[in-house]
C-alpha cells in the first residue's frame, strides 16, 4: 500500500521531468520531489532521460543527480561521506566503458569532489527514514546504539519519534523496546529503488542457486535410478526363489505321488493273496472214484459210498469221498482200541 501510495505521489514529477529543459530545473525538481512528504519512491525519476543528464551538466546542478541516487538506493551515511552510494559509482563505471572515455570522465570526478548540497529538514527525516528500511531489510531487530550511530541521531528520543514516524508512513511495522533498547522489525515496504549492480548481482545469485537445484535435482534423480535398481533386483531375486521353490515343490509332490502309487500296489497285491479263495474242483461227471471196502466197528457192514447200492453209477464230491475216508479211520481206531482191551483181560 505505501508504495502504490508513494508511486501516485511521484506521478506529477514524472511529467515535470519530461518538460524540464535546462540542468537548473532538474535539479529543482529533484529537490521538490525528495521534499513532498509522500514520495519514498525514486527509481522511476531517477532514469528519467533529463535527470540523467545532470552527469555531464555544471557541478553545482551535478550534485543533485548524486542526491537523487541517495534517496534511491543510498543511506544517511552516504550522504555524510558527501559521496554517490557504491553502486552508483560502479554503475557510472560501466557507462563509462559503454561511452568514450573523454566526454563521461570528467563528471562523475566533478559530482565527487564537489560538496552535496545541505538538505532541509523534510529531506533529511525523509533520508533517514528510508535509511531505517534500508537497514531493517535483513534485520528483526536493532539496537537503539547501532541505529543513532547509521543515522546521525543524537539520543535516544529522536530514534523513537523517527520509528514512529516511518511507521505511521507505512514504511516499516515493529515494536520498540525501550527497556532493552531495541528496535523489532515485523516486516518493510518495498519503497527502495534497485542499485544498479543489483540486478547482475541478483542474477549471479539466482544463476548459482539453479546450479545448486539442478545438481540437488541429479543427485537426487541419481538415486531414484538406484532405489528403483535395487527394487528391481529384489523383485527378480524374488521371482527366482519363489520359482525355485515352486520347482522344489512340484518334485516333492511327484515323489510324493510315486510312492503313494507303489504303496497302493503294494497292499493291493498284498489283499489279493491274503482274501484269494481256495480253487473248488468240480469233478461231477468224471464218474464215482473207487472206494475201498471198510468194515465199521462191529466188522459185519461194509462203508461204501452214499448215495445208492452198490453198482449205482451216482456222482460223488471230493468232500464226501475225504469224509468217508476219516470215518474208516475212525472205525479202526475203535478195532485197535477193543482188541488191546481183550488182550489186557486175557
Amino acid at each position: 500500500m505505501a508504495q502504490l501510495k508513494a508511486m501516485d505521489a511521484l506521478e506529477p514529477f514524472l511529467v515535470l521531468a519530461m518538460t524540464a529543459s535546462s540542468p537548473r530545473q532538474a535539479a529543482d525538481l529533484v529537490i521538490r520531489a525528495t521534499s513532498y512528504p509522500s514520495t519514498y519512491v525514486f527509481a522511476e525519476l531517477l532514469q528519467c532521460p533529463r535527470i540523467q543528464a545532470l552527469a555531464h551538466a555544471e557541478p553545482e546542478h551535478a550534485v543533485y543527480l548524486t542526491v537523487l541516487q541517495i534517496f534511491s538506493y543510498g543511506t544517511y551515511a552516504d550522504y555524510e561521506r558527501g559521496t554517490a552510494p557504491a553502486s552508483a559509482t560502479i554503475h557510472a563505471d560501466s557507462s563509462r566503458q559503454s561511452q568514450t572515455q573523454a566526454s563521461t570522465a570528467p563528471a562523475p570526478a566533478a559530482a565527487n569532489l564537489t560538496p552535496l548540497p545541505t538538505l532541509n529538514e523534510a529531506q533529511s527525516s525523509k533520508l533517514r527514514q528510508l535509511s531505517l528500511v534500508s537497514l531493517a531489510t535483513d534485520r528483526s531487530s536493532l539496537g537503539y546504539d547501532h541505529l543513532i550511530k547509521a543515522l546521525q541521531l543524537t539520543d535516544d528520543s529522536q530514534l523513537e519519534s523517527l520509528v514512529m514516524a516511518a511507521v505511521y508512513a507505512g514504511l516499516v511495522t515493529g515494536t520498540l523496546d525501550p527497556a532493552h533498547r531495541v528496535v523489532r522489525i515485523g516486516s518493510v515496504a518495498p519503497v527502495r529503488g534497485p542499485a544498479p549492480d543489483a540486478i547482475p548481482k541478483l542474477h549471479a545469485a539466482i544463476h548459482n542457486w539453479s546450479q545448486r537445484c539442478q545438481t540437488a535435482l541429479t543427485e537426487l534423480n541419481d538415486q531414484i535410478a538406484g532405489i528403483r535398481r535395487a527394487a528391481a533386483a529384489r523383485a527378480e531375486e524374488a521371482e527366482r526363489w519363489e520359482a525355485q521353490v515352486q520347482r522344489a515343490v512340484d518334485v516333492e509332490r511327484r515323489t510324493m505321488s510315486r510312492k503313494e502309487g507303489n504303496t497302493s500296489s503294494s497292499t493291493n497285491d498284498g489283499n489279493n493273496s491274503v482274501g484269494k479263495r481256495p480253487m473248488t474242483l468240480n469233478v461231477s461227471g468224471l464218474g464215482a472214484p473207487t472206494v475201498s471196502p471198510r468194515f465199521n466197528k462191529r466188522g459185519s457192514s461194509l462203508i461204501a459210498s452214499s448215495g445208492g447200492p452198490s453198482g449205482s453209477s451216482a456222482p460223488t464230491s471230493v468232500s464226501a469221498h475225504v469224509a468217508d475216508e476219516e470215518g474208516a479211520m475212525d472205525l479202526d481206531d475203535d478195532d485197535g482200541g477193543d482188541a488191546n482191551k481183550r488182550n489186557r483181560n486175557a
